[in-house]
């Protein structure tokens, strides 16, 4: 098959599918499609930033109900507790920031302890989800 844009003729594995199940392939061999996204992301910084931006605003959403959910709805994991300010440990608010899927972050708040500021260790406050913002990333314009 010939790449549209370098017009060298490869093997058909060189060429990703457009469509898997019709079996459809992309008139661009994946080297030359590499260095079309490479130029696009580096001529449209705006849209690519804003987009991160967006998806990493959802997902800390996500997580914030999430773990408000879970904080409503268990106790301190101290029996004998009746602490009211509760917090889950680890807290899972440190690694949002972090390149995780929504799937894993979801896994790691159903897997936290909830605890309150007495029965935590070294009696220090775990890291409040209220106080968590979305900062751009190094290098946008925000």
């Amino acid at each position: 098959m010939r790449c549209r844009t370098c017009q060298r003729e490869l093997s058909l594995e060189l060429f990703a599918f457009k469509n898997m199940r019709r079996g459809l392939r992309h008139t661009q061999c994946r080297e030359c499609h590499v260095d079309y996204v490479r130029s696009h992301r580096a001529l449209n910084p705006d849209k690519y930033n804003e987009s991160a931006i967006h998806s990493r605003k959802q997902k800390l959403l996500r997580a914030k109900t999430l773990i408000e959910n879970k904080l409503r709805a268990h106790h301190c994991s101290n029996p004998s507790c009746q602490g009211t300010e509760k917090y889950l440990c680890p807290s899972p608010m440190k690694t949002i920031h972090r390149n995780r899927s929504l799937s894993e972050i979801e896994h790691l708040i159903l897997k936290a302890t909830v605890i309150c500021k007495y029965c935590s260790p070294n009696n220090e406050k775990i890291q409040d989800i209220t106080n968590t913002r979305i900062a751009p990333r190094m290098g946008s314009t925000d």
